[in-house]
């Protein structure tokens, strides 16, 4: 007889899975239902884990920009959106436009979320912006598994994606260690397609105990903050990493 409780299980049907899903029963006792959740069903593969990559985007100085703008806000706002949507959909991430002036989307090739970043800094950069109201924007890339929650991305690499975007400068596109070790840089590799992923030291980011090292994105028509000095005086060798066109 069980308590109420219910506890999910899911499984793809493979041998490994149903000695999991055994040791899991003798596990919960009787007094647990076992739920097993059939992963090649549409509507439980939504449910589970999905490892992507994050790309995080805000404006930086956002509210002071809001106050000289005015009514043109608005107009602004959406132009900024449609740029990064565009960069993001062309390398097929899923873009979402939430509140504010932060922009979230989604890849599954972290390769192909770098490529959105720096193609959508280009956009803005190349943009014909009054002259008053110039939007800066960071970024910031993190890898993680990532849940979907009716359509919403969600998860501890969603969060921790916002981290990462909010330890950046304007203008620049910041990398986590994840986000890092899914692109395949392990050190410095020969530059083929002119983008760089470089050292910008060491962070103290929000809800984290310890400084994380992340790294900067540094290609032609990009403007960003010079690599960060890392302890010890040291600034670490730049690697590169090859982008989709």
């Amino acid at each position: 007889m069980t308590d109420g409780h219910t506890i999910e299980v899911f499984s793809a049907g493979c041998p490994v899975c149903e000695k999991t899903v055994a040791r899991v029963r003798e596990l919960a006792g009787p007094s647990a239902e076992v739920a097993v959740l059939d992963m090649a069903a549409p509507e439980v593969a939504r449910r589970g884990p999905r490892f992507a990559t994050v790309l995080h985007s805000d404006m930086v100085a956002s509210t002071q920009l809001l106050e000289i703008a005015g009514p043109r806000y608005p107009r602004l706002l959406a132009r900024h959106r449609a740029l990064v949507a565009v960069a993001v959909t062309r390398r097929g991430g899923h873009f979402l436009a939430y509140a504010g002036d932060g922009t979230l989307a989604v890849f599954d090739r972290a390769g192909d979320a770098l490529a959105a970043a720096v193609a959508a800094q280009r956009a803005l950069a190349a943009e014909p912006w009054p002259d008053d109201l110039v939007p800066r924007v960071r970024m910031g890339l993190h890898t993680g598994d990532v849940y979907d929650l009716d359509g919403e991305p969600v998860g501890l690499a969603v969060n921790h994606g916002a981290r990462v975007m909010a330890a950046a400068g304007a203008g620049q596109i910041l990398v986590s260690p994840a986000a890092v070790a899914a692109l395949g840089v392990a050190g410095p590799v020969v530059d083929v397609d002119g983008i760089v992923v470089a050292d910008a030291g060491w962070h103290t980011m929000r809800d984290h105990g310890t400084p994380v090292r992340l790294r900067q994105v540094v290609a032609d028509r990009l403007t960003v903050a010079p690599p960060g000095v890392v302890a010890g005086g040291e600034v670490a060798a730049a690697a590169s990493v090859r982008v989709p066109a």
